[in-house]
């Protein structure tokens, strides 16, 4: 093998070890993006789960509402 080959062979090397170093960090960030995601999901969650209660508890005081106006009619 030529000595210009050699070369070329340990820019790829080093090129490739950089971008195996730049993947690395990119899963790393791609990892927290995933936990932060997860967060905003359980939050949702709950949210989804209030809204519903407060549905169910709304539409129960409107139904009060109308047995009080036809008892008192």
């Amino acid at each position: 093998m030529s000595e210009d080959m050699r070369q070329e062979m340990n820019e790829v090397k080093t090129r490739l070890s950089g971008v195996e170093t730049r993947l690395s960090g990119v899963e790393t960030k791609l990892a927290g993006v995933e936990t932060r995601l997860d967060g905003v999901d359980m939050r949702l969650t709950t949210v989804e789960k209030t809204t519903r209660s407060l549905e169910i508890f709304t539409s129960e005081i409107i139904a009060s509402r109308h047995a009080r106006t036809l008892a008192d009619n």
